[in-house]
């Protein structure tokens, strides 16, 4: 049964044409919690209980904050998140602040790498450096 419900919502799913999901990212988050929230709510469960584990499906499905590029898909989930009324707002904040921690220590580490440069030494200068300055 499970089967048919994921199958009809896939196509369901296929159909609606929202911008964000041409992100997908976004469109895993938002599909888990479909998905999730269907399952529930035909399972005989309140809303209430659907709605928590949609969440929690929802934040399982949101990439890691590894990179610049999960970085921006992770901030893109959670704002979709709280514009859906999938995750609570103030989670929701605690989760952009994750993804600002993460790009200030990925920045961080790439300006402490360019900070520690080779010392110039002549057979690192330029050759037409070398002939000006003997």
């Amino acid at each position: 049964m499970t089967t048919e419900i994921e199958s009809r919502l896939k196509e369901e799913l296929d159909k609606m044409k929202v911008a964000a999901y041409e992100n997908p990212a976004v469109a895993r988050c938002a599909r888990a919690w479909m998905l999730f929230y269907c399952e529930v709510r035909l399972k005989g469960e309140s809303v209430a209980s659907a709605r928590s584990r949609a969440a929690q499906a929802y934040r399982v499905s949101m990439p890691p904050l590894t990179g610049k590029r999960n970085v921006r898909d992770f901030i893109a989930c959670a704002t979709h998140g709280m514009l859906l009324g999938a995750l609570d707002l103030n989670e929701g904040a605690k989760l952009l602040n994750a993804a600002q921690v993460a790009h200030t220590a990925r920045r961080t580490k790439t300006n402490t790498k360019k900070a520690v440069q080779k010392p110039v030494s002549p057979v690192n200068q330029p050759r037409s450096k070398q002939l000006r300055d003997a």
